[in-house]
């Protein structure tokens, strides 16, 4: 299987460890009685999307130079819609609905390729004052990671020889963890920059080549070795606008 290498990974995790433990030392401020964040209302809806870097990489193919094509099952870009309530002062509960998808590490003439997969999950968040128009946010929360489905198109029109395959796995079980500084131009929004460490992974579950079913046991050993157990852990980048009520 061939992976980022781990001073990759490494770097990654030691990027987002350190812009958390900046926030964490921010100087924090208690309420004042111009609070845009403690006067908003206690409902809200957010637009938001998502950028990130799969910590794992799949060979998926060649080019005619022998490099590698590879893809991971985490990262890429998305979008959701979140809607929430400020339960308490201090305390925040969230549910998303959204999709995201990945595409291959390089761009081809003669091939495409993309890992999607749908989001829905709910989360929890301590709020913590930073000033009268910003809070950090720290928390986290389950999700399904519904549909992923592998798209492979190096279809014979393209590539003699070759198909368009699609690769379809369980729905997966991801957990993450969110650090995300919000600020309240005023009381009826917010606008939110966040980092995102979400750990899933996906297994195998059928295969269809050019539109026909193939079982698992058809499918070439060293295919089934590189695909069959996905690893969709990322880092993701958060990009919100909320609307309050």
């Amino acid at each position: 299987m061939s992976r980022r290498s781990h001073k990759v990974k490494a770097s990654l995790i030691a990027l987002t460890t350190t812009a958390i433990t900046l926030l964490f030392i921010t100087p924090c401020h208690s309420q004042s009685a111009n609070s845009n964040w403690d006067k908003t209302g206690n409902l809200f809806l957010r637009l938001e999307g998502m950028g990130g870097q799969g910590l794992e990489w799949h060979v998926v193919g060649k080019t005619t130079e022998g490099d590698d094509v590879s893809i991971s099952a985490g990262g890429g870009i998305g979008i959701q819609l979140v809607a929430g309530s400020n339960l308490f002062r201090f305390f925040r509960i969230e549910g998303s609905f959204g999709y995201e998808s990945a595409g291959l590490d390089l761009q081809l003439e003669n091939g495409s390729g993309s890992f999607g997969r749908t989001h829905l999950g709910g989360a929890a968040y301590l709020r913590i004052p930073l000033s009268a128009k910003s809070t950090l946010n720290l928390g986290g929360g389950a999700a399904e990671k519904g549909s992923p489905d592998l798209d492979l198109d190096f279809s014979s029109s393209r590539i003699p020889g070759a198909a368009h395959n699609i690769y379809n796995y369980r729905t997966g079980h991801c957990t993450h963890w969110d650090v995300v500084y919000e600020y309240y131009p005023d009381r009826i929004m917010s606008l939110s920059v966040g980092l995102r460490y979400q750990m899933v992974k996906y297994k195998l579950e059928s295969m269809t080549s050019d539109g026909v079913p193939y079982s698992l046991d058809m499918i070439p050993v060293e295919v089934r070795n590189e695909l069959e157990d996905l690893d969709g852990s990322s880092v993701d980048l958060l990009l919100g606008f909320s609307y309050y009520f």
